[in-house]
Order: C-alpha cells, then sequence, then structure tokens
C-alpha cells in the first residue's frame, strides 16, 4: 500500500529545510524592521510538520493544525515529545486555547480550497489566532503567471518514486481555479497499476484580489517576494510568491 507521506518525506526533505530557514529569515528580519520579538508559530495547514524539526531547532516554539487527522498522526509520530502542539481542525474557525500566535505560516499553496466566502473567512481567522502586530506570512503560486501557462495546455507532472509513479494532470478551471488531478500506479514489472487518485481544486487569486481580501480580513500587506528570496515579485516571471502581511 501506498504511504504517501512516507515518500513525500524523503522527496522534499532538503526543500524543507532550505524553506524553514528562509521562514527564519524573513522573521528574523521583521523583527529588527518592526522592534518585535516572533517567537510562537501557528502553521495552517501543517501537513506533517515538514519544517517544524528545523524551526524548533531555531528555537521557535511551533503548533501545526490539519484537517487531516493522517496527517495530524504522522506528525505526533515524527514529533512525539511535542504531541500536546498539533491538533486536527478547520483553518476556517480553529482557535488556539488561550494562546495568540506571534507568526502564521501558510505555505505552499495552502490557501484557496474553498469559494471566496469562506477563503475570506479563513483570513479572519488567521487575524483571529494572531498577536496584535504579529506576522502572516502566505506562500502560494503567482496566479497571472499560473493562468497564463494553463490557459493554452493542461501540464502533465512524471513522478518515479521508486516503486511508485505519481501522474499529475493541472488544468485551469473557469479560469479562477487549478484543479490538479493526481494518480498513484504501483509498479509491476513493465506494466503500471492503478492505486488511487487524488483531485484538488485551489482558487487561483491574483495579487490585487488577494491584497483587498487581507486588507478586509484586518492585515496591512507589508511586502511580496519571488519565493526563497528577497526580491519584490515579477508579476510576468515569478512563479511563485511570498506575502508578508501584520496584523493591524
Amino acid at each position: 500500500m501506498l504511504d504517501e507521506l512516507a515518500w513525500h518525506i524523503k522527496l522534499v526533505e532538503s526543500l524543507s529545510e532550505i524553506e524553514a530557514y528562509y521562514i527564519n529569515s524573513l522573521i528574523k528580519y521583521y523583527e529588527l524592521k518592526f522592534g518585535e520579538k516572533y517567537n510562537i508559530i501557528l502553521d495552517i495547514p501543517c501537513g506533517y510538520g515538514r519544517h517544524h524539526k528545523y524551526l524548533r531547532e531555531l528555537g521557535y516554539d511551533v503548533y501545526g493544525v490539519d484537517l487531516s487527522q493522517d496527517s495530524i498522526n504522522k506528525a505526533k509520530t515524527l514529533y512525539e515529545k511535542y504531541n500536546d502542539k498539533y491538533f486536527v481542525g478547520d483553518m476556517r474557525n480553529f482557535k488556539l486555547n488561550n494562546i495568540e500566535a506571534d507568526v502564521i505560516i501558510n505555505w505552499f499553496s495552502s490557501f484557496g480550497f474553498f469559494d471566496d466566502d469562506d477563503n475570506l473567512k479563513t483570513l479572519k481567522n488567521f487575524n483571529n489566532n494572531l498577536r496584535k502586530n504579529g506576522l502572516l506570512i502566505i506562500e502560494m503560486p503567482n496566479a497571472k503567471r499560473s493562468k497564463e501557462r494553463l490557459r493554452s495546455t493542461s501540464l502533465i507532472d512524471y513522478n518515479d518514486y521508486g516503486d511508485y509513479v505519481e501522474i499529475t494532470e493541472h488544468t485551469l478551471v473557469d479560469d479562477k481555479y487549478h484543479l490538479f488531478n493526481e494518480k498513484f500506479y504501483k509498479k509491476s514489472g513493465n506494466d503500471l497499476i492503478f492505486e488511487k487518485e487524488i483531485k484538488i481544486k485551489l482558487r487561483l487569486y491574483e495579487i490585487d484580489e488577494l491584497v483587498n481580501m487581507l486588507k478586509e480580513a484586518g492585515f496591512k500587506v507589508i511586502e511580496m517576494y519571488d519565493t526563497l528570496t528577497f526580491k519584490k515579485i515579477d508579476l510576468m516571471s515569478s512563479s511563485r510568491v511570498t506575502i508578508i502581511s501584520l496584523k493591524k
């Protein structure tokens, strides 16, 4: 049976470390800029917490929330010492008990799973979980560039994980949704045996749309970077964007 989390951990381990140190660099920069101290991080949705090992090594107090019980179970297995830091919850309404986060991380295409009203509700709930002058860090695709690529043709990704193969088709729906159709196959000699399929529909918000939503949710947008750099985004060339917002 395919253990998606197991192969995913192995696949992205080096990238997870790089991203964690990038997140740390962002936090430290804005600590200096605003004269604040940021220590408590809420990662939502957190998956199995692929950045948490590194963020804790850097001294942060990290909490994780995800809708998937399997993901939270995996996180608790990986980080047994921190089992009380992980919760199953919906990012539209989850609230940390008696804790206000200094930083909320919403990383790698983790915003846009719902309709517009519920996506706005999600941002408002992020605001509700942050202390005043807390940071919200959202990492997402550059919708303008993604739409241009997907308007002309669907895209196919092929990934070989040894015993298994993943084939993902990317299509644009109604000029605003990115549909991921992931199919997993087990190798059997020269044949591939279909095992499972996952479909994910992600709302692609262009920058001006998201900025307006963040303002409505009580945030001030501070900066937008080309992900993994401190360069300001170029809407025509940046494939991914990291948006830094401050709770008013």
